[in-house]
This record gives structure tokens, C-alpha cells and sequence, in this order.
């Protein structure tokens, strides 16, 4: 029947002030490594640095995906001036894409107060609050879009079309994070499954062929592209890059440490399993419920304050993902419970979206190094799927079921629980996204904006922008008939600030610590590899400290095997700043002014 309802104001408003936040937030914030990382990639390969056979690291799979839109970025606009800023933009374009296909979904399934308020969340989560395309965000984004789609297809809602770009979706986080790979095949596979067990004969046929042609065009699309930038010829290299540095797989062995990370959060997870015990104290006894309801509301907040009073919880970039994570654990045993109150195709597709968020987290853990913070990647749909339940449990308590009417909005007392939980956790989410920035100070503190440059229109420090200005104008002073550069150790952010080309094995250097995550083994590579390149760089900067928070000092150990190579006589230092020195290859200082040697 057609829903008679009035559109839900409350549930659209908080959607549209979470969005409004989150994109306020692109503002605010600069750091010189992950995001810069993210970007330096597709602007280097624009200068003419080739993947695959000069950037060793598999991380470059994901900026061939963002290399289009940053190539018709500085076709329009002939410079790299603001491509960090784009680069946000480009993030929240991608993200409101996916969180549309979330809305629709649980709209359908549930309502459309729970397709907003769920969308809400899923947008409010900045992946390590890092704002920027990268294989961490595209393939959170790539999981909760595909997941999403290939359950409406179960529907039975726009078939063909939501199984072609479900397909699609699992299809680029395979190639973004190829650990991800059995995860899209499962996911397509369990898409197709649930059409055949709700779909008549004519939705399998469709099903089974826009799946297939989206899967064989990106197979073909994606093999093409790799030969074509000769990734047989690179992979040995790159496998050995890997392996040096040690920080990625481990099997078993990483699990075990997962667990042991996860095991000093059970205070968080006390904390969590509290507030959701307290709602769900609501949903089944109705006396209680306007209880319940205000002690859920104040403990999210209350979590906000000590995030910010406590330091040990004041990083969204694990905190948040830490809450996320606990919430989406519980949805197998949660949609389990209420499984006699949901329709058998919303079963279906609800399930689907657990399943594969579950293996999707297994994938994940395994595969990066970044441990348990990385893990919500996988598990915030599961965690959608949990806090559903709660729509779930209250309508049903409540009288309001999805087999009685499916296109019904449920009233305000049948989602007063959800409701409730939900934007206390967006307040929770949005209070971490903006009392804190990634290496960086509070946004609030951030006053000074970047005029020019890459970063040109983000807010940071002055300490920041004078930093950047002298580095740009020194490069300009020193590169004379200079074409190539290097960086090290440590700061892919150089190749924003500079239109030479990259001679390195990798934008992003790791020197030989625990802390930075490099290795004896990983400094030989480098070696090796810079000794193999026709010629080394010409222009060689050398990063003493980065101005970061926390402040960043690089200590090289005694005997370097790539600091040896651009030392006298090769190379001459020409200028020497507290925070880097710059060295030109002898053959580049020939015949130039003396008056260049610069020592402050």
C-alpha cells in the first residue's frame, strides 16, 4: 500500500546537520603523511612517476582509482594548487554515494527513520579521521554500498540495476584492497543467492546477467589496465618491498595481537554494552522506557567528555572505531533475536549485510597493519545491522511489524529506543570529528589558512604555513636545471610542494624503527632500488624534524645504506634549515653562484 505518512522531518534534519557537519569539517586540519600520501600518488603519476615499476607499495592500486578525477583536476585548473581540498571534496562525494544506497536499503527494509538515522552514522565515521580517498576509505565506502545494494537487489527492488553496481562496488574494493578479493566474490555470490530465494524466475535470469557483466568488465577493465602499466613485470619488487617491511599479514599471529589490543578496550566495552543494555531494558519494558530513554541519551555524551577529559580515549581515529566495532560484533546474535519479526527477503538482505561485514573484518585484520582500529572498516554495516535491531525490537514490542505493513513509517513510541540510542551516537561521533584533527591541534585552535599551494584553503598553524612557504620557496631557489627529487625520510607531503619528478621507491619512506614501521631489510630495498634507477635524484631533501602533532624528529642510526648514497662526493648540501637540508648532485652545481649555500 502506499505510505500515507508524512515524510520523517526529525530523521532527515539529523541526517542533513550530520552531513552539514562532516563537510564543515574539510576545512580544518593538515598533515604531511597519510593524506598527503594518498594524494601525492595520483600527482605523481600525472608528473610522469610510473606505478608499479618506480612506488613499490600495493597502496598505489587504490589511487589509480582517484587518478582520473585528479587528472581532469589539473587539466581544468593547470596547477596542483587546492588538490588537497578537492581531494575532501572528492571523499564526501564518494561517501554520500554510498550512505544513499544504505538510506535506500534499511528505507525499504525498516523505514525511512531508520534509513536516515543509519545513513547518518555511516557518514559521520571518517575512516583514522583521515579525509581523504584512500584503500582504507574507498574500501569502507566499497563495503557499505556494495553490501547494501546487493541486498535490495534481494528485495526485489531495481534488480538488474542494484546487483550491476552492488557487483561494481565489491569490484573496487577488490582492486583497492586485493585481500578484499573472496570477500566481493562471497558478497556477489550471497546477492545473487538471496534473489534466487525471494526473486520469480525472471529477477534470477537479470540478476545473474547484469552480475556477470559488471564482474567480467571489471575483470577485463582491471586486468587491461594492470598489464598495460606492466605489473608482471613489477610484481617481484613489489613482493619483496612488502615483505621488508614487514607490517602487513601474519596470519594467526596477527589475530592473537588483535585480540590482545582488543582486550584493553573492555572498559569501552563495558561502557557500550551498558548503554545498549539499558535501551533494550526500555524496548522490553514499556513502563521503563522514558527511563531508559533519558539515561541512553546521557551516556554517549557522557563518553564525549571523558574522550576529552581522559587522554587515553581522545582519538577518534580509535575511539569511535572502537565503538563501532563492539556495536557491529553483537549483530549476528542481535538479528538472530529478532529474526520472527522481520520479513523473509529483509531477513535475507539484512543477513547478507552481516555476513559479509563479518568476513570483510577477518580480511581486514589479517591483512593491515594497523590492527583493531582498522577493524570497524569491516564492521560498521554489521554495526547498522545491530543498531536496526533496536527499530526492530521496538516496533515489534510496540505493535508495529514489518509483515503487517512494510511501507508504514513506524510511529514516534515504536522508535523512541533507536531513536534515541542513534543520535546520541552521532553526538558522540561528530564531538570526536571535531575536537580532534589527525596530527593535528583542536580545529577550533586552527585559525591560519593556507593562500596557496597544494593545501591552499585548509585551516592550520602558522607554524605549519611558514614551515611549507620557506620549503617551496627553497626548492624554487635550488632546483636551477634539477628535473627529479626525493624526500626522506618520512614525508610524502615534499611531492605536493614541488612540480619535480619523484626518483624514489616509494613516496613514502620509512626509516629503520619500531615507530615508523621500517626495517634493516626494508633500508636495503630502498637502496637497491635507487642504485638500479638510471640515475639517482637531483635534487635530495632530507627531513630533520616535521612540524606535526606530536613534533616529528627523524633519526637516521650510524652507517644508513640511503643516506650513504647522496653524501660527498656526489652530493653537495646547499642549503641547511633547522627542519631539513637540501643536497644537489655535483653535476647540477656546476658552474651555479655559491651564493645558493644557505645555513640558518
Amino acid at each position: 500500500m502506499p505510505n500515507s505518512r508524512a515524510p520523517d522531518i526529525l530523521s532527515r534534519a539529523v541526517l542533513f546537520l550530520t552531513v552539514a557537519a562532516v563537510y564543515s569539517r574539510l576545512y580544518f586540519g593538515l598533515e604531511f603523511f597519510d593524506e598527503a600520501y594518498y594524494l601525492a600518488l595520483p600527482v605523481s603519476f600525472s608528473l610522469g612517476f610510473q606505478p608499479f615499476l618506480e612506488e613499490n607499495a600495493v597502496h598505489q592500486l587504490a589511487a589509480l582509482m582517484t587518478q582520473p578525477f585528479i587528472n581532469a583536476y589539473l587539466f581544468v585548473t593547470g596547477s596542483i594548487e587546492g588538490v588537497v581540498l578537492f581531494g575532501r571534496h572528492l571523499y564526501l562525494a564518494c561517501g554520500l554515494l554510498s550512505v544513499w544506497a544504505v538510506r535506500n536499503f534499511w528505507t525499504r527494509a525498516i523505514g525511512e527513520r531508520v534509513g536516515n538515522l543509519l545513513a547518518a552514522v555511516a557518514i559521520a565515521y571518517v575512516p583514522l579521521c583521515v579525509i581523504s580517498l584512500s584503500y582504507n576509505s574507498l574500501t569502507y565506502f566499497g563495503l557499505l554500498a556494495g553490501s547494501a545494494l546487493l541486498a535490495s537487489a534481494a528485495l526485489g527492488h531495481g534488480t538488474a540495476r542494484n546487483m550491476f553496481f552492488g557487483t561494481l562496488c565489491m569490484a573496487g574494493v577488490s582492486f583497492a584492497y586485493p585481500t578484499m578479493l573472496p570477500v566481493g566474490a562471497f558478497a556477489i555470490a550471497a546477492g545473487l543467492a538471496g534473489v534466487f530465494a525471494t526473486g520469480h524466475k525472471e529477477a534470477i535470469r537479470t540478476a545473474l546477467i547484469w552480475a556477470a557483466a559488471a564482474a567480467v568488465g571489471s575483470l577485463v577493465v582491471g586486468v587491461i589496465t594492470l598489464l598495460m602499466l606492466d605489473l608482471p613485470g613489477a610484481l617481484d619488487a613489489m613482493l619483496e618491498f612488502s615483505q621488508a617491511q614487514g607490517a602487513q599479514g601474519g596470519g594467526a599471529a596477527k589475530l592473537k595481537a588483535v585480540r590482545l589490543e582488543f582486550w584493553f578496550q573492555v572498559r569501552l566495552f563495558v561502557f557500550v554494552a551498558l548503554a545498549l543494555a539499558t535501551v533494550a531494558a526500555g524496548v522490553i519494558g514499556s513502563p521503563t522506557s522514558r527511563i531508559s530513554a533519558i539515561a541512553a541519551a546521557l551516556l554517549w555524551p557522557a563518553l564525549a567528555f571523558a574522550s576529552t577529559t581522559y587522554r587515553e580515549f581522545h582519538a577518534p581515529f580509535t575511539t569511535v572505531p572502537y565503538v563501532l566495532s563492539i556495536i557491529g560484533l553483537g549483530a549476528p546474535f542481535l538479528v538472530f533475536l529478532v529474526r520472527k519479526q522481520i520479513a523473509r527477503p529483509e531477513r535475507i538482505g539484512i543477513t547478507l549485510i552481516t555476513s559479509t561485514s563479518i568476513l570483510a573484518t577477518m580480511g581486514i585484520l589479517w591483512s593491515t597493519a594497523n590492527g583493531l582500529r582498522n577493524a570497524s572498516l569491516g564492521l560498521t554495516p554489521a554495526a547498522l545491522a545491530a543498531l536496526s535491531c533496536l527499530a526492530i525490537w521496538g516496533a515489534h514490542k510496540w505493535g508495529h511489524t514489518n509483515q503487517q505493513d512494510r511501507n508504514a513509517t513506524p510511529g514516534w513510541n515504536t522508535m523512541l529506543p533507536f531513536t534515541v540510542v542513534v543520535v546520541s551516537l552521532l553526538f558522540f561521533q561528530v564531538h570526536q570529528l571535531w575536537t580532534h584533527a589527525y596530527r593535528e591541534f583542536v580545529p577550533s585552535e586552527l585559525e591560519e589558512t593556507v593562500d596557496r599551494g597544494a593545501f591552499k584553503g585548509i585551516k592550520t598553524t602558522s607554524l605549519k604555513i611558514l614551515f611549507m612557504k620557506e620549503l617551496e620557496t627553497d626548492l624554487e631557489r635550488a632546483r636551477g636545471d634539477a628535473e627529479t627529487v626525493i624526500f626522506f625520510d618520512y614525508f610524502p607531503a615534499g611531492y605536493l610542494m614541488s612540480d619535480l619528478k619523484p626518483r624514489t621507491p616509494g613516496l613514502w619512506l620509512f626509516p629503520n624503527s619500531r615507530i615508523f614501521q621500517g626495517t634493516a631489510q626494508l633500508r636495503d630495498v630502498y637502496a637497491k632500488r635507487l642504485q638500479s634507477h638510471d640515475a639517482l635524484p637531483d635534487l635530495v631533501v632530507k627531513m630533520i624534524c616535521i612540524p606535526a602533532r606530536p613534533f616529528t624528529w627523524m633519526k637516521l642510526p650510524e652507517g644508513d645504506v640511503v643516506s650513504a648514497l647522496f653524501e660527498a662526493p656526489e652530493y653537495e648540501t646547499v642549503i641547511e634549515r633547522p627542519c631539513y637540508t637540501v643536497a644537489k648532485r655535483r653535476s647540477q652545481t656546476a658552474g651555479q653562484e655559491t651564493s645558493l649555500d644557505i645555513t640558518e
